[in-house]
């Protein structure tokens, strides 16, 4: 028996399979389904590990199984998942949840427990990896919308001054057209401005103005 597992608990360390690993395991110890959680240290609860389903329909006791997890080593429960009610034994290593559900009660053999705390450390590293990398995504994403904002910037200061130089530009005309008509008007008033200055002076009574 334990020649017979050593394969399949060894595939469980491969990530693109493992799903897989983990239902022919789980049919090898007399179960249905083999499920790998492993405890997100921001949030405190369990999440599915790397390589299994990302969600699952689930009830109350599945979720409460899960919170049991992030404080006890092995739990036994019936637990509603997968549109069915199964007996659940789960054991925890290291922060990490491996979950037998079956149709009647099972065990974990012996050497799958010995395997167990080298399988959560592959299971904590792979998603530490799978964390980096989202941040590392995340972190290349925001300097590129940083690199698009500061050249949108750039854009727009350079509008800006050259918007400023139109329009001091636009001012000094204003000023040079402003100086050229009031030259321009002067010209022609200044005749008008004497006589009308020459005709203040001269009395009203005088013969002269009334003619």
């Amino acid at each position: 028996m334990a020649h017979a597992l050593r394969p399949l608990i060894d595939a469980l360390a491969l990530e693109p399979s493992r799903e897989q690993a983990a239902q022919a395991l789980a049919r090898a110890l007399g179960g249905e389904h083999l499920l790998l959680c492993v405890e997100d240290p921001e949030l405190g609860v369990m999440l599915p590990a790397s390589g299994m389903p990302k969600t699952l329909a689930a009830g109350a006791s599945w979720r409460a199984l899960l919170r049991q997890c992030v404080c006890e080593t092995q739990i036994r429960a019936e637990v509603d998942v997968l549109g069915r009610r199964w007996h659940a034994l789960a054991a925890v290593q290291r922060g990490c949840a491996f979950i037998l559900l079956g149709t009647a009660p099972c065990n974990f053999p012996k050497e799958l427990i010995e395997a167990l705390p080298l399988l959560a450390e592959l299971l904590r590293a792979q998603q530490a990896l799978r964390i980096g990398t989202a941040e590392a995504a995340e972190a290349r994403e925001a300097a590129a919308r940083a690199h698009q904002l500061a050249a949108a910037l750039d854009v727009a200061r350079a509008a800006a001054a050259e918007l400023n130089l139109q329009l001091r530009i636009q001012h000094q005309h204003k000023d040079e057209f402003l100086a050229m008509l009031a030259h321009e008007l002067r010209n022609p008033l200044a005749p008008v401005m004497t006589g009308i200055e020459i005709l203040r002076r001269i009395p009203l009574d005088d013969r002269t103005t009334r003619d």
